[in-house]
């Protein structure tokens, strides 16, 4: 059994395939590192990454779009934010989760009340997985007030994580 790269094809089996098809050239998992290594390379170079390519991680699967957050907010480019709030209309948790991350990572700037109604809105989905990502960004932040608005927003979640990296950080920024 040989599994496709590509997402959408079923496996290939012996004497599924047509003697006039060339079958894709097969691997031996379906893990696409596009998206990583768009992400790995957009961490050490942010501008090494071109517009198309950037749009083709748009359109790729959820772990491309991912990356493609992780490259939007590498760039650093004056409209990051309002792509951001777009991507942030995805239907998959995981891509969410990273805009939340990657916006609760940024040192707020004084009346910067979009990006906090941005995080608000993600923290509101239903689950856990936006808010643990946020979550696993508080304790590798300074104590500080832009990490109090974070935390803040945190309060009252629900996850046992969240509620521990909360704990972890109280302790950090009011030692006793």
């Amino acid at each position: 059994r040989i599994q496709h790269a590509e997402d959408d094809r079923p496996p290939l089996t012996a004497g599924t395939a047509s003697p006039t098809s060339v079958p894709p050239t097969p691997s031996f998992s379906d893990e696409d590192v596009r998206g990583s290594a768009a992400a790995a390379l957009a961490a050490v170079r942010p501008d090494a990454i071109s517009d198309e390519e950037l749009w083709d991680l748009m359109r790729g699967n959820v772990y491309q779009r991912a990356a493609a957050v992780e490259v939007v907010s590498g760039k650093k480019s004056a409209n990051r934010f309002d792509v951001l709030v777009a991507m942030s209309r995805d239907t998959d948790p995981w891509v969410r989760a990273v805009i939340a991350r990657q916006i609760a990572r940024e040192k707020p700037v004084d009346g910067d009340i979009d990006r906090a109604n941005l995080l608000r809105r993600l923290l509101a989905n239903e689950g856990t997985l936006v808010a643990r990502m946020v979550a696993s960004t508080i304790n590798s932040s300074p104590p500080d007030d832009g990490t109090d608005k974070v935390v803040g927003m945190l309060r009252g979640n629900f996850s046992a994580g969240v509620r521990r990296a909360i704990a972890a950080y109280d302790a950090k920024r009011n030692p006793e």
